[in-house]
């Protein structure tokens, strides 16, 4: 845990440090309790937990910044193990290429290559007109109902027949146990 504040008058530098640090090591236990900031300052005054300088206990203020310090450390290393991680995928995907590429298989060779540019945000997002595709559904059913002789004043009764019939499929899906 890196410490960077201003050191206490009374304590030396490596004793201050170590102060902080063991102080906060016990903020993040209690707040991975889901405890109040004034709920861990108590718990700090209980565990004997006293700021050197005031000889009272530790006020919730000084657990919120302890709380921002360590979410600050918590976010940095979450951020250096995610690049980390994608590092080493990336090598393994090199990896197989490289054993696809001598073996000439193309199969492995091309889902590597999918991998690895989801891996890194290569490709770009696929646009689905939702609405386009709907309307061409229409125009499809349409058709089909005119090919087969329907009365094109049935056709919406036709189609609120099968909207219907979708609403109750997709409430009885989300209805079942998964």
């Amino acid at each position: 845990m890196s410490v960077n504040n201003k050191r206490k008058k009374n304590l030396p530098v490596d004793a201050h440090d170590r102060l902080i640090e063991h102080r906060r090591e016990e903020v993040a236990r209690m707040h991975k309790r889901r405890m109040t900031l004034r709920e861990i300052a108590a718990g700090l005054a209980q565990k004997g937990f006293i700021n050197p300088d005031t000889n009272a206990p530790y006020s919730h203020v000084t657990v919120k910044k302890d709380l921002d310090a360590l979410m600050a450390e918590w976010r940095e290393n979450a951020q250096a193990d995610l690049l980390t991680l994608r590092a080493a995928q990336q090598a393994e995907l090199q990896e197989v290429k490289r054993a696809a590429w001598a073996k000439t298989d193309l199969g492995t060779i091309l889902r590597a290559m999918e991998r690895e540019a989801r891996l890194l945000g290569l490709d770009m997002p696929m646009k689905i007109d939702i609405n386009m595709t709907l309307y061409e559904r229409v125009l499809e059913l349409t058709n089909l109902l005119n090919e087969m002789g329907v009365p094109a004043d049935k056709h919406e009764e036709l189609f609120a027949r099968l909207i219907a019939a979708a609403k109750m499929r997709v409430e009885s899906k989300e209805k079942a146990p998964s």
